[in-house]
């Protein structure tokens, strides 16, 4: 669910780009010959060797490619005591308490591999590198994806994703790795973090406990 609704939110992200950048920002002279012209789909498929022959349209592919917790958004304190009104019940010298004990989110960091596939012509190349540098500048323009391109799960999230773009991939060799999906591809890496509740609130009680008063204390000396 996670993941899928990640996916959907940055197709939205870059669906809208795409029609902006495409209207706005290029000149008669600097237009590329294709992408004005089709439309743009966006995947996230494996990449491999047959990935290329499925295709019909120019398209950008994000591949996703490691999935871990961002350390360095990890809260110090992961669990949240939230109480509720007192109990009935009255212990000595203290006041019951029911309430829920609250994991923070984990924040999840999702890793894709981006990449541009367009069909052989005499401009693949440059319609290629205009699709990257449209995917790498909405990216970096967006690094707090915004309300309107959430999808699913992540609408109701209380802290707005993160986007990482250009830094290094979580990948031993990248030339391995191509090797492996049979065709080297010009690619950025781009990292996104979300705040995922794994676990529900846990039902607990808590008895906070008070000094008795001094007149009872004499009463009780007496």
């Amino acid at each position: 669910m996670l993941i899928n609704d990640v996916n959907e939110t940055l197709k939205t992200l870059l669906t809208l780009a795409f029609h902006q950048m495409l209207e706005t920002t290029a000149t008669p002279s600097s237009k590329s010959a294709v992408l004005p012209k089709v439309n743009i789909d966006i995947t996230f498929e494996t990449p491999d060797a047959t990935f290329q022959n499925k295709l019909q349209h120019p398209t950008l592919n994000l591949f996703l490619y490691d999935l871990r917790e961002n350390l360095e958004l990890r809260a110090s304190e992961r669990m949240h005591l939230v109480t509720q009104d007192p109990l009935p019940s009255k212990p000595a010298n203290g006041v019951k308490y029911s309430g829920a004990l609250y994991q923070d989110p984990v924040q999840v960091e999702l890793s894709y591999l981006v990449t541009a596939w367009c069909q052989a012509s005499p401009k693949k190349e440059r319609d290629e590198n205009d699709l990257l540098n449209i995917a790498m500048k909405t990216f970096l323009q967006n690094q707090q994806i915004p309300e309107s391109a959430l999808k699913g799960s992540l609408q109701s999230l209380t802290t707005l994703p993160r986007g990482y773009t250009l830094r290094p991939a979580y990948l031993h060799s990248v030339s391995e790795f191509w090797s492996s999906m049979g065709i080297p591809k010009t690619m950025f890496n781009y990292s996104i973090t979300v705040a995922y509740e794994a676990l529900k609130p846990e039902e607990t009680t808590l008895i906070t406990h008070t000094h008795p008063s001094k007149d009872s204390s004499n009463s009780e000396s007496g």
